[in-house]
């Protein structure tokens, strides 16, 4: 069975005003379970403004690389991650992406544990002690759109750790997260 993990990042919380900035999928690696094998998808064209507000191709390339995969685990990716990518899929005219089986890491969290707090961040503080997200700015969001590569970049680093992050979760908690 081939698992991957994957998160997006976005310029809005809306599809239908935002768009994708960057997304990650990473391949669950039985030799090192929480070290997922990372493939990094960016936008075709940042280095100008309308190749930054086209992310068609960035939208086909995760949702067939996310359609490869036996199981597909995402945080909060339920209502918000995959409905954005399909959401952004449909403004093309493209078929929304389908996945053979989704799981929700957040609805995991949610209904076996008892946290102050549902984030990804807060479950790993709790399972590890520490987490490996990186926290980001809204004026470093703005700044990606507007085009600073620097920005940019911080985004998709970001993104690589939520990542790192969602497969560490995912390997201290799979035994109770039933139905795989």
């Amino acid at each position: 069975m081939r698992i991957c993990f994957y998160d997006l990042e976005t310029t809005a919380l809306r599809a239908s005003f935002g768009q994708l900035l960057c997304g990650v999928v990473g391949e669950y690696n039985s030799a090192q379970p929480e070290l997922p094998v990372l493939s990094t998808f960016t936008l075709a064209d940042f280095s100008t403004p309308v190749g930054r507000c086209n992310d068609k191709q960035l939208a086909e390339d995760i949702a067939g690389t996310l359609e490869e995969f036996d199981l597909v685990i995402g945080y909060n990716s339920v209502m918000f991650d995959k409905r954005f990518l399909d959401t952004r899929l449909a403004k093309y005219g493209l078929p929304g992406c389908v996945l053979k089986r989704h799981k929700d890491l957040l609805y995991v969290m949610r209904s076996k544990f008892l946290l102050q707090s549902n984030s990804l961040e807060n479950a790993a503080r709790f399972l590890f002690g520490e987490t490996v997200k990186t926290k980001l700015s809204l004026d470093l969001w703005r700044l990606a759109h507007a085009g600073s590569l620097e920005a940019y970049t911080e985004v998709i680093e970001h993104c690589k750790m939520d990542v790192v992050e969602l497969a560490r979760v995912w390997e201290r908690v799979k035994s109770v997260a039933g139905d795989l």
